[in-house]
């Protein structure tokens, strides 16, 4: 057997689950059955307020169970209750759930008292099942903390492996309900009388002490009839279980059963019903009393007029007057007169209340039946009501419209009346006549339209006959004092015909002009519309002109400022706010220009034609020459040349050609003529039928053929006094015909007799690329004459038409065709001059010093490859080399064409020798002495100088030279020297600047400077700077980049004489600038590094 336990919320009798289809809706049970057992413990959760009562008593009932089956013993259920905070038993009871046979009894109940010293804590339930064919007893025990949020029920399972056992079904009910329970009458429903009455159809209300659960609010009435019998009655569901219960009589009786309480002034008790085997409950005696009608409907009707007293109200009720049953209407108070006191209702139970003024009306009831008063303390025994009131007559929004043109009828006048009954009659007057009325509603406007100028009355009355106690609406409509007036001012004609130059001008008056003044649009004959091209205002009118135009006719209309405002119906009827003009524009006939030929042209090339230009339209001259002309001729290409000078309507002595002419009326308008094309007779042609003569034979001929100008013709040969157009027996020659037609126009043409091609030969020779070669070639081409050919050459038995692998020389070859005519060629081989030069002797090296191996040529275009015991030296391109070492030393000289010429050097090492050294300024003045001093230390041998090819020597002595440099630019002076049997040579770079660019020192000054030179420059990493001043002085030395930055910088104090080495390892390859400074002077010298 399986047990389960769950939490199920309370539920009423009426809503638990009926056992038998519960029973029934089960499926069929397999033979080894597990009986369930559902304990439902219905709880909620206990507020506050129910565990704090001093008295309750808590409830748990069981349903009854069901069993199918007698094979289990009737179960027994115990029931423990545990207090806090001692957790005291407070009751215990054990009773079966079920006492015999197959359906239990009614629920056991349970009822255990507590107060709020010892209210209840914890809730044991025991089940106890005995089965006596297997002799055991199952248990389930569960306790419940009630002052848990949520209660909990845990389950457990029970197995019995007994067969076909039925199924258990158990539910358990937990509540708290009170010993018992006050309630009152609630306040709002008690009169000033003290009873308590129980309306026939009016909710009495009745309030019960709050917070229970609502089972506990179990309400009950009872009667006591003429035999004092007396039966308490639960209330219907809808009106029980709840703390505030609200009913009336036809509720708790039938109205029979109610008016025999009325009529026997019997009363009606009311009590809680609290738990089983409570005594002393309370109850309240209540007075039945019969409800006086309920007012269900109200309708206020206003006075006819405003400030007057008629208005009405009537009330419409529930029910009909009982016989017998009286009824008064009270207004804050007091009786209403006007229906005598009592009111009688009418079919439809309603009573009209008349003769009311305005005002706010609060009505109540007051009635009685069988000698006693009605209830009328009822929600809708009492009613507010207000009268209403119209409002006054009167007019508002009132707007009206003048008449927009003279003498029209547009005008209008509206008015929106309010007040009254809504419905209005609005009547208008000229003067003392009628005109017409309107008839309008609220909120609408009343429009009295087409109207013309003049004073108008209006009166109001509403459909009640209430009349407007306003005085009379005067409204005064006005017109324009004047039409509107168009006329013309100014036409100007157009010039020519076809030009927009035309003017048309109006003047404009009357109407009603805005600050613009009038809308005012153009048309022309097509239809098309035009803008005013200028408006200006004179006074009271405005000038309107329309410029710009061809000839036609136009027409204008004028519209003031109200015209388009006006209905389609007021501008179509005649209009004084609109005009409109008809203005014819002439404009003069076209002006054209035709040509005509006067007289033909005789020859082709001839100029003796004439045209002439005929002339109509436009508009000719009065006075002198109508028009004046222009003559124009046109080239093939379009383009039009004037003819100067030539102004008549004739062209006289013109040639061929395209002609036009252009001529000018009196206004300036040009006409142009078509071209007109003027055409010669075709020009003398002549074509010649020629028989060339043989190889060299006199024996050709020609027949002249002419066409063109005018036959007959004449003929004359220049070289004879032939005069036929044949001609035989004629050498190789050019022949010249002159040919003449009847007017003496002529042409000339030449004839050429000509034997057949002449033999030509074209060499194409390659010359010998370098001195001493033998790669020259001659190739021939041939054509004329009679192919083939065959040639001879003079100096070999060849007859090729190529030839290579020749020197420089003269070559002759005889070319020979099939007819035996021939013609020979020279040709010579020409080849390049040598390449001259002269390299520098070999030489021995002294030990640590250097000299440069030269090359001295005439030809700029040499380029240059040194070579190193046979290695490239691939940097060194130039025509020196610095050697520095022992070897062997081979240059190849290249020139423009390619040529290469090579030479070798060897190159020994001697001994040591003192280091030459030479003085000489860095920058230089073009044409200036130049002085360079050797300051070699311990040898006073001789020096040999090599000066640049621009240098010009002065003066040579021992210690040095004196030369000057022609033009600006970098220079290089090199020196070389012999000490013993080796040689050593230096360079200086010289950079010649143009005449005055060097601040020399005044005669007087003397400069502290005397040598100061840097060698090797250019360098690859050491330089040594030799200086030498006039007594000791501290110095700088600074190093600059081509830039300007400074490098680096060195101070010496006190120097007088000697060497100086500086290093540009540490500086890439390129120009740089060292700096002397001393004592105001400064002098620099430009470095290379490589």
């Amino acid at each position: 057997m399986e047990l389960f336990c769950l939490l199920h919320p309370y539920a009423y009798p009426k809503e638990q689950i009926s056992i038998s289809s519960f029973l029934k809706n089960l499926p069929a049970m397999p033979r080894r059955l597990r009986i369930v057992l559902l304990l439902l413990i219905g709880c909620t959760k206990l507020p506050l307020s129910a565990q704090m009562v001093e008295n309750g008593e808590y409830v748990s009932a069981c349903d009854r169970v069901v069993l199918s089956h007698d094979g289990i013993r009737f179960p027994d259920n115990d029931l423990h209750v545990a207090s806090m905070p001692r957790y005291d038993i407070l009751d215990y009871d054990n009773k079966p759930l079920v006492s015999s046979g197959m359906f239990g009894s009614d629920p056991s109940v349970y009822s255990f008292k507590a107060n709020k010293q010892r209210y209840p804590a914890k809730l044991r339930i025991r089940m106890t099942i005995d089965d006596y064919r297997v002799h055991q007893k199952r248990y389930l025990e569960e306790t419940i903390d009630l002052n848990q949020e949520t209660l909990f029920v845990s389950d457990q399972e029970l197995d019995i492996y007994i067969s076909s056992y039925p199924q258990l079904y158990v539910r358990t009910y937990f509540t708290l309900l009170p010993y018992y329970l006050d309630f009152d009458y609630v306040p709002s429903s008690l009169n000033n009388t003290g009873v308590f009455y129980l309306p026939s159809d009016d909710e009495a209300t009745l309030q019960a002490t709050k917070n229970f659960i609502p089972i506990a609010y179990n309400w009950q009435y009872q009667h006591i009839d003429r035999s004092g019998h007396s039966e308490w009655k639960n209330f219907k569901e809808n009106l029980s279980y709840k703390e505030r219960t609200s009913f009336c009589g036809y509720q708790l009786f039938s109205p029979e059963e109610f008016d025999k309480l009325l009529e026997q002034n019997h009363k009606v008790s009311i009590r809680i019903n609290t738990p089983r085997h409570q005594i002393n409950q309370e109850k309240l005696d209540l007075v039945p009393i019969l409800s006086s009608p309920h007012i269900i409907q109200t309708e206020a009707m206003a006075p006819t007029c405003h400030g007057e007293g008629n208005g009405s109200i009537r009330l419409t009720f529930d029910r009909a007057l009982r016989q017998g049953e009286k009824l008064n209407i009270y207004r804050d108070g007091l009786l209403l007169e006007s229906e005598g006191g009592n009111i009688q209702l009418d079919k439809t139970n309603s009573v009209t209340l008349r003769g009311l003024p305005h005002g706010s009306y609060t009505l109540t009831l007051r009635g009685s039946y069988l000698g006693y008063d009605t209830y009328t303390l009822g929600e809708k025994h009492k009613v507010s009501v207000t009268v209403p009131e119209l409002a006054p007559l009167a007019y508002t929004e009132v707007t009206s419209k003048n008449i927009s043109c003279h003498q029209g009828n547009d005008g209008s006048i509206t008015l929106r009346p309010s007040g009254g009954s809504g419905h209005y009659v609005l009547k208008l007057f000229r003067g003392s006549s009628f005109i017409k009325e309107v008839q309008v509603s609220q909120g609408k406007n009343a429009l009295f339209s087409r109207l013309s100028a003049g004073v108008y009355r209006i009166e109001l009355h509403d459909t009640n006959g209430c009349q407007s106690k306003e005085r009379p609406k005067t409204i005064t409509l006005t017109e324009p004092q004047r039409p509107i007036k168009a006329e013309l001012r100014l036409r100007q004609l157009p010039k020519g015909h076809g030009t927009s130059d035309g003017l048309l001008s109006i003047r404009v008056s009357g109407g009603t002009p805005d600050a613009q003044g009038y809308r005012v649009s153009w048309r022309d004959a097509s239809g098309k519309i035009f803008n005013s091209t200028h408006v200006e205002r004179d006074k009271d009118t405005y000038i309107y002109t329309l410029a710009h135009l061809k000839g036609g006719s136009y027409s204008v209309t004028v519209g003031d400022a109200n015209y388009d405002l006006l209905s389609p119906e007021d501008k179509q009827s005649p209009c004084n706010c609109y005009t409109k003009l008809s203005l014819n524009l002439p404009a003069p006939p076209p002006l054209t220009v035709a040509l005509k030929e006067n007289r033909q042209l005789r020859c082709a090339s001839g100029h003796d034609g004439e045209l002439s230009a005929t002339v109509a339209g436009g508009v000719p001259r009065t006075k002198g020459v109508p028009y004046t002309y222009a003559w124009y001729v046109v080239a093939p290409s379009g383009t039009k040349k004037l003819l100067r000078g030539e102004t008549n309507s004739t062209l006289r002595n013109i040639g061929q050609g395209l002609y036009e002419a252009v001529v000018t009326d009196a206004n300036g308008i040009e006409a142009r003529s078509k071209t007109y094309h003027l055409t010669a007779p075709s020009p003398i042609t002549i074509h010649f039928q020629t028989i060339n003569p043989t190889c060299s034979s006199p024996n050709g001929s020609i027949t002249a053929q002419v066409s063109g100008g005018i036959p007959p013709y004449s003929y004359r040969w220049l070289d004879s006094k032939e005069t036929t157009p044949h001609r035989s027996g004629l050498p190789t020659g050019k022949y010249i015909l002159i040919v003449s037609d009847a007017y003496g126009c002529s042409a000339e043409a030449s004839a050429q007799l000509v034997a057949p091609p002449q033999l030509v030969v074209t060499p194409n020779v390659k010359h010998v690329s370098c001195y001493g070669q033998s790669d020259g070639s001659i190739t021939l081409s041939l054509r004329g004459g009679t192919p083939p050919y065959t040639i001879n050459w003079q100096d070999i038995s060849s007859t090729t038409t190529t030839r290579s692998g020749l020197k420089a020389g003269s070559y002759k070859a005889l070319i020979t065709d099939t007819r035996g005519c021939s013609t020979s060629v020279t040709l010579t081989l020409r080849e390049p001059r040598p390449i001259t030069y002269t390299l520098t002797p070999a030489f021995t090296l002294c030990s640590g010093a250097s000299r440069l191996l030269r090359v001295n040529s005439d030809d700029p275009s040499l380029t240059y490859k040194w070579y190193r015991d046979g290695k490239l030296l691939s940097k060194e391109t130039s025509s020196t080399l610095q050697i520095k070492e022992a070897g062997s030393y081979r240059v190849t000289l290249t020139n423009s064409a390619g040529c290469s010429i090579s030479e070798e050097r060897i190159i020994h090492q001697g001994g040591q020798a003192p280091k030459l050294k030479i003085a000489v300024p860095t920058e230089v003045e073009v044409g200036s002495p130049i002085h360079a001093v050797n300051i070699t230390k311990q040898w006073d041998g001789h020096i040999e100088w090599h000066l640049p090819e621009e240098a010009t020597l002065l003066e040579e002595y021992p210690e040095g030279i004196i030369f000057s440099l022609n033009r600006t630019g970098y220079f290089t002076l090199s020196a070389a020297a012999s000490f013993g049997g080796c040689v050593q040579e230096i360079a200086h770079s010289l950079h010649a600047l143009p005449k005055g660019s060097i601040a020399l020192p005044k005669e007087t000054d003397i400069p502290l400077v005397r040598h100061f030179f840097v060698a090797p420059n250019p360098t690859t990493d050491i330089i040594h700077i030799h200086l030498e001043l006039k007594e000791p002085t501290d110095i700088q030395l600074l190093l600059f980049s081509e830039t300007g930055k400074l490098l680096s910088e060195e101070r010496h104090n006190l120097f007088h004489r000697g060497e100086l080495s500086l290093s540009l390892s540490q500086w890439t390859p390129g120009l740089y600038f060292l700096q002397l400074r001393l004592k105001g002077e400064r002098s620099t010298i430009k470095l290379l590094r490589k």
